[in-house]
């Protein structure tokens, strides 16, 4: 654990001092959810401390399966050399605390956020991580205290396409690299939320959060990683969408990091942040979600996408896995996957002699399907689950310039990160509030013109239970092809 250091304004003017510690009767009234409704939009309690790279690692073996770290030359082509390693030095977090929280003489703590950076799952893509870290300033200046953990990367696309004749496209196949490294970066985050959750249990002095309290979220494919750890609660379930990954590295909850799969954390998880993510769904649950999430699992969710969103789109993509044959040629030894971007693939490291084969591979029914922000905002809401949903209409995979920016009046990236920030900030504490004030939140969950805001600012704050700028959604949203 490194000393902390203090941040710099987000504009990066003079550091700014911690002002003096706070008792604990003013702490707790400084929080979000307190007593106090705060118009998070311009209330700001506290200054930040960061501490940064904190390891949640382990070990390297458990049950027979090796942590693998790999990397590839053909990975978006930015000049790393081929490399697989079990070296964990990836495996570690930020943190982002209120600096004047008493932590050591209070026996109520703040609420946590954990959120997971946007990667691509790829070695090569690490431009979010300064507008991650806004959001997680602004949420700490606001009472939370947020975990930015690392996760492991490394993949290739594939070159080759299959046409799909209901959507008329055709759609890139999903390699057996990219399955391994989704189900890695899965299993990482995991394993960082039980370590954050351990770490809490021996923590007293420096900081210190309310583990009944918890929120996740994340950019992109740090949304999926969200995701996955709070609507996949079974191992069951995600063997049902991971391809077989599991048959090679291991269960989704493997004894690889510094909190043991025993912890249990599903259940304090409070809402979601998913920013152009989406989750994985199978084939036979497109069209009947219920059957595939368990029936009292109903997790808030707050989702921002953009509809014009090429990458994960904005309602729902089919999965397609490479046919074992049929495609190319190639050899099962060639090492570390190079250039290979079919069915199967050898694993690393080298010394391995088997090869990870995907499950399926059908070329007309896809093998399952990304199941976007749309689709569950709209099965959220059917169960009658908090929830919103923010559409920008020409946005595409990510915040490009000023003008992705929901229709609000934000017109630089930074200002539409904050304005993401202090929405969720807002969304977290209406979660906190609702669970001592049921009226409250459920009298958000029944106001018609509070939950799509499509290129529309939303302006509640503080206990508003109603937005006064937009109107109601369009009465098809969930049943036509917007």
């Amino acid at each position: 654990t490194q000393s902390p250091t203090l941040v710099y304004e987000i504009t990066r003017q003079p550091l700014i001092k911690p002002k003096p510690t706070l008792t604990c009767e003013d702490a707790i009234a400084k929080l979000p959810g307190s007593s106090n409704c705060f118009d998070l939009k311009t209330t700001e309690n506290f200054t930040v401390t960061i501490l940064r790279g904190i390891s949640y690692a382990k070990q390297t073996t458990s049950n027979g399966f090796t942590w693998r770290d790999v990397q590839y030359i053909a990975d978006e082509n930015c000049e790393l050399p081929d490399n697989c390693t079990t070296d964990q030095s990836i495996l570690s977090y930020d943190v982002f605390y209120p600096a004047e929280y008493p932590y050591s003489t209070c026996t109520t703590y703040p609420p946590c956020v954990i959120l997971f950076k946007a990667s691509g799952f790829s070695d090569c893509n690490n431009a979010d991580a300064v507008n991650l870290e806004i959001v997680a300033i602004l949420l700490a200046r606001r009472g939370f205290i947020v975990f930015a953990p690392r996760y492991r990367t490394g993949r290739i696309l594939s070159n080759k396409t299959v046409y799909y004749q209901p959507y008329n496209k055709n759609v890139a196949f999903t390699t057996g690299q990219q399955v391994l490294s989704f189900y890695c970066a899965f299993q990482d985050c995991r394993g960082a939320i039980r370590s954050i959750f351990k770490r809490n249990s021996e923590t007293t002095t420096q900081y210190k959060f309310d583990e009944n309290n918890i929120f996740i979220g994340g950019f992109s494919t740090g949304s999926i990683c969200a995701f996955n750890a709070a609507y996949y609660p079974t191992p069951d379930m995600m063997n049902q969408v991971d391809g077989g990954a599991h048959t090679v590295l291991g269960g989704i909850d493997e004894d690889f990091y510094y909190g043991e799969p025993t912890i249990e954390y599903h259940s304090k998880i409070k809402a979601v942040l998913n920013c152009w993510g989406s989750g994985f769904i199978p084939e036979a649950f497109t069209d009947n979600p219920g059957g595939f999430f368990p029936a009292n699992d109903k997790i808030p969710l707050i989702s921002f996408h953009g509809k014009a969103d090429p990458v994960l789109p904005y309602n729902n993509l089919p999965v397609f896995y490479p046919p074992t044959t049929g495609i190319n040629s190639f050899s099962d030894n060639d090492i570390l996957h190079q250039n290979i971007k079919v069915n199967p693939v050898p694993l690393c490291p080298p010394s391995d002699n088997t090869s990870f084969v995907l499950d399926f591979g059908q070329t007309n029914t896809p093998d399952s399907w990304r199941f976007g922000s749309k689709k569950m905002f709209c099965y959220l809401r059917s169960i009658n689950v908090y929830t919103e949903f923010y559409l920008d209409d020409l946005m595409m995979h990510g915040v490009r310039n000023g003008t992705d920016n929901f229709g609000a009046p934000y017109y630089t990236v930074p200002d539409i990160y904050g304005y993401i920030a202090v929405r969720a900030a807002t969304f977290f504490q209406a979660i906190l509030i609702g669970q001592i004030n049921a009226a409250f939140i459920n009298a958000l969950k029944n106001a018609s013109n509070n939950k799509l805001f499509e290129e529309c600012e939303n302006t509640r704050v503080a206990c508003a239970t109603s937005n006064p700028t937009c109107t109601t959604e369009p009465p098809d949203f969930c049943t036509g092809n917007n």
